[in-house]
């Protein structure tokens, strides 16, 4: 369950009121850390983030828009204004014979439209079961495991620019995806908070099971013909031997960047 769904079950945050003051955001991060953020609002739509940006408290205040809090680590209470992303929805968009154009909110939990995508046999994403966060968050560190990077699917994204209040498109060749890397990490400002993704997958797909433990963890379940759903619990159970959950201690998954060199530099080092 994606952290951040604690809030859909508090009356408090209903209806929408443009700020909360003092909340607590140990439940928002997945290390659990206190820190009480001095303003605080939740988003459900496009609609919702406008007028916040319309307001004096979002252009004069330290501000941090927060997803799935695994990438966060807080060591004191937030002086500022914390916007949590909440635009929920999974839907198609466009469909043929060869694929499917799926439209995630947000707001929407990664795992949990992993899981849907998989539950109806759209192919392309099962590799990346279980990473923590948000949909929105995806296309900015451009999401990769098990030899699966989030460009391999992408379509496109709607974003806000947080100066004009414009709703901006971003095709896959906008967004300058590279290794763990994309325009919205490049850009120093980052002007843009990202309200959807579209992601394009496939009916007719070919499994990636290259990489690591995928194809010994299906061999130890006496499976030679995998579906989606077997690599998608095949990467589950991989990964659950190797992270601990969150709810049962304080994490922030797996995020390293493996070290990136010229190739000169690598023929050099494999010589030595």
């Amino acid at each position: 369950m994606c952290i951040f769904s604690v809030l859909k079950h508090n009356p408090a945050f209903y209806p929408f009121v443009l700020f909360n003051r003092n909340v607590q955001l140990q439940p928002l991060n997945t290390f659990g850390i206190s820190a009480i953020t001095s303003l605080f609002a939740e988003i459900k739509s496009e609609e919702d983030l406008l007028r916040i940006m319309d307001t004096p408290d979002f252009h004069e205040n330290p501000r941090l828009i927060l997803g799935g809090g695994s990438n966060v680590l807080f060591t004191d209470s937030y002086q500022g204004l914390v916007v949590k992303m909440g635009i929920p929805g999974i839907q198609v968009i466009q469909e043929s014979p060869d694929y499917v154009l799926v439209e995630a909110g947000a707001g929407v939990c990664w795992d949990e439209l992993v899981a849907f995508c998989v539950e109806n046999n759209w192919g392309g994403i099962e590799n990346l079961s279980m990473i923590p966060g948000l949909a929105g968050a995806a296309p900015i560190q451009n999401i990769g495991a098990y030899g699966v990077e989030l460009k391999d699917t992408f379509h496109s994204l709607k974003a806000i620019h947080i100066h004009t209040g414009s709703l901006v498109s971003f095709s896959t060749g906008d967004c300058h995806f590279a290794y763990r890397d994309s325009i919205f990490k490049q850009k120093k400002e980052r002007p843009y908070i990202i309200t959807r993704i579209v992601l394009k997958l496939n009916k007719k797909f070919h499994l990636n099971l290259e990489y690591g433990l995928i194809k010994e963890v299906l061999k130890q379940h006496s499976i030679s013909q995998p579906g989606l759903s077997d690599v998608r619990r095949a990467i589950m159970e991989i990964r659950a031997s190797k992270l601990p959950n969150p709810s049962e201690l304080g994490n922030a998954g797996s995020f390293f960047k493996n070290p990136v060199m010229s190739a000169s530099d690598y023929n050099t080092l494999k010589e030595k």
